[in-house]
Formats: C-alpha cells, sequence, structure tokens
C-alpha cells in the first residue's frame, strides 16, 4: 500500500511540473504611436500666415485648430474583434501637440483604427479636468459644464477683415473615425500611424459652408454640418515603424 502511494504522489508531481511548462506563454508586445498632421489641402497648415481658399471660393487664415481624439481602437484582422487600447483624452493642436502614444499593446495582424473626434458623456459631463482636460486648455464651457470637442479660429478676407469662430460641443456631434491599416503591429516595434488631417475639408463636404453668411457658430444646425465635415477630414497618409 505504501509502495502505491509513493507511486500516485510520483505521478501527481510529474504531471504538476508539466502543468507548469505547459503555461500559456506572455503575449509579444509592441508599440502604437498616432502622428496627426494638418494641411489645408496640398499646402501646410501655418497659423496666422498664410491664406487658404474653401470650396466656396473664400480666403481665409488660420489662427487656431485644435480637436479631441478619445476611444482609440484597433481592430484585429482575424476575427475582426475590436481591441479598446488605454483610456486617454488628447488635445491635438496645431504647434502644440500632434501625437500620443501607446506602450506594450499586444502584437497582431490589425486592419483598422478607430477613435472618437470629443469626449464620451461621463468624461463631458464629469470632474476630470487633468491632462489635456484641464481648464486652462479653453475647451471646457463653464456656462453648459461641458468640453468643446473642436475648435477652428481665423480670419475671412473680402471688402475687409472678418473673424471667423467654430466651435463644436455636444453629444450630438461625437463622431466615430476609421481608417485602413495594412501593417502589422510587431514585438519590440513601434507602429507609426501617420494621419493627414484636411481643414479645407471642415467647410467643403457635405455642407458647403460660405463665410459670408456663416462665420460664428458655436451650437445648433450648423455646428452639427461643421461635425459632419471634419469627420471627413481624416485620411491615413503612410505607415513607418521605428
Amino acid at each position: 500500500m505504501k509502495k502505491i502511494l509513493i507511486s500516485i504522489f510520483v505521478s501527481l508531481l510529474i504531471f504538476s511540473c508539466k502543468d507548469d511548462k505547459e503555461e500559456t506563454p506572455a503575449p509579444i508586445l509592441g508599440n502604437l504611436k498616432v502622428k496627426f498632421d494638418n494641411v489645408v489641402g496640398s499646402a501646410d497648415l501655418k497659423l496666422n500666415t498664410d491664406k487658404y481658399t474653401n470650396a466656396n471660393g473664400d480666403t481665409f487664415s488660420v489662427s487656431m485648430f485644435r480637436y479631441y481624439v478619445s476611444n482609440v481602437k484597433l481592430r484585429r484582422k482575424s476575427d475582426q474583434t475590436w481591441v479598446k487600447l488605454p483610456v486617454t483624452y488628447n488635445l491635438i493642436e496645431e504647434g502644440v501637440k500632434s501625437e500620443f502614444s501607446f506602450s506594450n499593446v499586444t502584437a497582431a495582424d490589425y486592419d483598422k483604427i478607430q477613435y472618437v473626434i470629443g469626449l464620451d458623456s461621463a468624461t463631458n459631463f464629469g470632474s476630470n479636468f487633468n491632462g489635456d482636460l484641464n481648464k486652462s486648455k479653453g475647451m471646457y464651457w463653464e456656462w453648459t459644464n461641458e468640453f468643446v470637442f473642436f475648435k477652428f479660429e481665423g480670419n475671412y478676407f473680402s471688402n475687409s477683415q472678418q473673424g471667423l469662430t467654430f466651435h463644436v460641443a455636444e453629444l450630438v456631434n461625437l463622431k466615430t473615425i476609421e481608417l485602413p491599416i495594412t501593417n502589422s503591429l510587431l514585438g519590440g516595434k513601434t507602429l507609426v500611424l501617420n494621419i493627414k488631417v484636411d481643414v479645407a475639408k471642415v467647410f467643403d463636404s457635405p455642407n458647403k459652408i460660405n463665410f459670408a453668411t456663416t462665420s460664428n457658430v458655436m451650437m445648433g444646425t450648423k455646428a452639427t454640418q461643421i461635425a459632419e465635415n471634419y469627420s471627413n477630414m481624416f485620411s491615413l497618409n503612410s505607415i513607418s515603424f521605428e
């Protein structure tokens, strides 16, 4: 009987050791960097100096261009599952901030990136004012207790110079952007997605904006039209590795 018990004990010990050796291997990790290049058509966006022409033929300049990017996800090609990345709220602003990164992302073959222009309801009406949500960034309306998702300011040149103000808030104007990816995220590498942002499209399609009649927008139907337009301003320009 004693020999039988010893034999059983040895067998269990061997089985336990085998299980330890067959543990699921740690995932292979890489990094993701998302960069935004603001342009106007084929020209680089330059604040306060250069003049541009919109689809309506209006001449304008830009003094401020900023927008919130949040809720970033990648779609895994093998099973079409959306993989949510750590929660971040990034205020992309010409001349200030043009990129953000994620570390330790599971390496895989992804075929799409998705992100939101704006902020989810809990954040929009919440009390988190850290980082890019700090009120000092000038993206919070105290009078409605909510964040502004998008800001464009500049000047319109006709017979005289006229200010342009396009501020878009409200949850109805949240826009989800999806762009294709053609490269895998590799272990130990940083996949860099270079996204082109065409300011001209803010005033182009599907709603053509005439600065002579629409130059100051903050809420309502016109704000919704601007949001519909800027949802089309993003395109994947190039992919690289670091």
